[in-house]
């Protein structure tokens, strides 16, 4: 990319973004998450918080990047906590059970302790410290196998959620509040993306995304 290109971007997008895209950088994939993960474990003494740090980022990564290859942005902690648990839903039925079997829950085991690895992060105390190695292995099975999850399923649930938010409004008054209200209780909030508005995972400009989950 020439400077002038460069200049001509950065009056759209982030300056950080920009200049992380300028200069070289690590970028982290799955496996480096994990490894980072476990370097920070096996340090002597072992850096728990950082090891948590490593391998909570590393499932987010792992829900971001399914879900930006489905053609949505999901930006904050909660939006990522509904949608992973939409898409563990949206997979539960008898034939994809029996062709993984097991692995929905095992996901949602990963996904509690990445949470708590998150919790143990910024200070709290959700479990023994004995059980951090568990805590790691489980988290780590959730980024390797998240993946697996059938994204067929997943866009049709997506597609069903995000035309209830885009549904006009009723024309009776009570039925449209209740509506709101149904709305309310997933706890998130859909936007169609903007022409200008540029998205990025890890150094990575992601393409084709429609909406914004948050």
């Amino acid at each position: 990319m020439s400077s002038k290109s460069i200049l001509l971007v950065a009056r759209v997008y982030n300056v950080a973004i920009i200049n992380a895209l300028y200069h070289s950088q690590l970028i982290y994939d799955r496996r480096l998450y994990i490894q980072k993960a476990y370097n920070h474990f096996e340090e002597d003494p072992p850096d728990y918080f950082q090891s948590s740090e490593k391998i909570w980022a590393g499932c987010v990564h792992e829900v971001k990047s399914t879900f930006y290859s489905l053609g949505y942005a999901v930006q904050s902690h909660r939006a990522i906590a509904k949608i992973q648990n939409l898409s563990i839903v949206a997979c539960d039925n008898a034939e994809f059970s029996l062709r993984h079997p097991g692995l929905l829950l095992k996901l949602k085991d990963g996904w509690t302790s990445a949470q708590e690895c998150h919790r143990f992060r910024y200070g709290d105390n959700p479990f023994d410290i004995r059980d951090f190695p568990t805590k790691l292995e489980d988290a780590k099975y959730f980024i390797m196998n998240f993946d697996k999850l059938d994204k067929q399923m997943i866009q049709k649930a997506m597609i069903k959620l995000i035309n209830r938010f885009e549904a006009k409004p009723l024309e009776d008054e009570k039925e449209e509040k209740e509506r709101k209200l149904k709305l309310m209780k997933y706890g998130l909030c859909v936007q169609r993306t903007h022409i200008k508005e540029r998205f990025f995972l890890n150094g990575k400009q992601q393409e084709q995304i429609t909406h914004k989950i948050f």
